[in-house]
C-alpha cells in the first residue's frame, strides 16, 4: 500500500503527483513510515493490517492500547469517507461482548478520518479454518454459532445490518484457560435500516458484499435487513462444519443465477454427516425468499440445536431494541388477521340468523 503525502499541507491525499492545494510535489510513503506519529491522541506503534479503506495500526496513549483504523484515500470518491465514518458511528452504538468495541473517532492531524477500537489478540475464523480442512465437530460449531448469533441479534435489534459476514470478519479472541471468544469485525458495509434519512451510498446496479456469501436480495439490489445476514450466517455455519466454502469454485455468474434461486443443497454438507434437523435449519435460513427464513438468527440457532422456535409473543427484546420483520411477513400476518376477523363476523352473522 502506498500513502500519498503533502508535507507542506500536512495532508494524506488520493494518488497524485502534486498537491491540488499548494502544488507541492507529493511524497509516496509506506504505512510503516507513519510509525511513531500521532493520530488523534494515539501514537502509532505497529502495522497490524491493510485493507480496502486503509491501514490498521496498534497504538497507545498512556496505559491504554487500541487498534487504530486510518483511512487512506485511493480516489476522490466521498462515498468511501462516508462509509468509513459511518462504521465508526455504528460501532460506538454497539456495546456487546461479541462485537468489537469502538472507542473514539475523528479526523487526525493529517486530515484523514480514523477511529480507535478494541485491540484484539488471537486469529480470524478464516485463519482457524485453514487449519481445519475437515471442518469442526458439530458441538464446537454450535459454540461459535451461539456467540456470533448473540452479537448479530444485538446489532439487528438496533437496526444495524452487517452485510458482509464471512470468516475473515469473525475474530477468535484468545481466552486464557478457556475456549476463544468470537467477536464480529468490520462494519464497513453495515447500514442502519432505521435511519430513513440516511444517504444512499450504493449506486444503482452496484452489488456490495462477498460473492461466496451473497444473499439473493443483495444480488437483486432489493430490500435488505436482518434476514440478509441470516443467509450469509447459514453459509458460514455450513463452512465451519465441512471445512469448505459452500460456493467453492462457483463463478459469480452461477451465483447470481443458480445459487440464489435455491436453498443450500443438502449434498454440500453431507461430508460432515449432520443430523436431519441441522440440514433443515441450514436450508430454511438460505431460502431464496427472505420471508421464508427464520424470524431471526436466534430462531436459526434454536433450530440447529433441535429446539422449537419461538412464537412472536415469546420473542422478547431488550429495552431500547426494535423488532424488524421482512415486509412480506408483516403483510402475511395482517392478511391472516383480516381473514380471521371476517370469519368471526361471518360466524356471528350466521349465529344471529339461526337464533332469531
Amino acid at each position: 500500500m502506498r500513502i500519498y503525502v503533502c508535507h507542506r499541507c500536512h495532508r494524506i491525499l488520493p494518488p497524485q503527483e502534486r498537491c491540488g492545494a499548494c502544488s507541492n510535489p507529493i511524497q509516496v510513503e509506506s504505512p510503516e513510515s507513519f510509525l511513531g506519529r500521532t493520530i488523534g491522541i494515539w501514537k502509532l506503534e505497529q502495522v497490524i493490517g491493510l485493507g480496502a479503506m486503509g491501514a490498521v495500526y496498534a497504538g497507545s496513549v498512556e496505559d491504554r492500547r487500541a487498534a487504530i483504523k486510518l483511512m487512506i484515500p485511493d480516489d476522490e470518491d466521498a462515498t468511501m469517507v462516508t462509509r468509513f465514518i459511518r462504521e465508526a458511528q455504528l460501532l460506538s452504538q454497539l456495546r456487546h461482548p461479541h462485537i468489537v468495541e469502538g472507542f473514539e473517532s475523528g479526523t487526525g492531524e493529517w486530515g484523514t478520518p480514523y477511529f480507535a477500537m478494541e485491540l484484539l489478540h488471537g486469529r480470524t475464523l478464516r485463519d482457524e479454518m485453514r487449519n481445519r480442512p475437515q471442518g469442526m465437530p458439530l458441538a464446537e460449531t454450535l459454540r461459535h454459532t451461539r456467540q456470533m448469533a448473540s452479537g448479530l441479534l444485538f446489532a439487528h435489534e438496533r437496526g444495524v445490518v452487517h452485510r458482509d459476514l464471512k470468516p475473515e470478519n469473525i475474530f477468535l479472541v484468545e481466552s486464557p484457560g478457556g475456549p476463544p471468544v468470537d467477536k464480529i469485525l468490520d462494519f464497513g458495509l453495515a447500514k442502519s435500516v432505521l435511519r430513513t434519512r440516511e444517504p444512499r451510498l450504493t449506486r444503482s446496479g452496484i452489488v456490495l458484499g462477498t460473492p461466496a456469501y451473497l444473499a439473493p436480495e443483495q444480488a437483486r439490489n432489493v430490500e435488505l435487513g436482518p434476514w440478509t445476514d441470516q443467509y450469509a450466517f447459514a453459509l458460514l455455519v455450513a463452512e465451519m462444519m465441512t471445512g469448505r466454502k459452500m460456493r467453492q469454485d462457483v463463478g459469480l455468474a452461477q451465483i447470481v443465477t443458480v445459487e440464489i434461486a435455491r436453498p443450500l443443497p443438502a449434498e454440500r454438507v453431507a461430508s460432515a454427516k449432520p443430523p436431519p434437523h441441522v440440514v433443515a435449519a441450514l436450508q430454511r435460513a438460505t431460502q431464496p425468499d427472505p420471508a421464508d427464513r427464520f424470524a431471526d438468527v436466534e430462531d436459526f440457532v434454536r433450530a440447529l440445536e433441535d429446539r422449537p422456535t419461538r412464537t412472536r409473543r415469546e420473542r422478547k427484546i431488550s429495552p431500547g431494541a426494535v423488532r424488524i420483520e421482512h415486509p412480506r411477513v408483516a403483510r402475511r400476518r395482517t392478511a391472516l388477521l383480516v381473514l380471521l376477523g371476517l370469519l368471526l363476523v361471518a360466524a356471528a352473522v350466521a349465529a344471529w340468523y339461526l337464533l332469531r
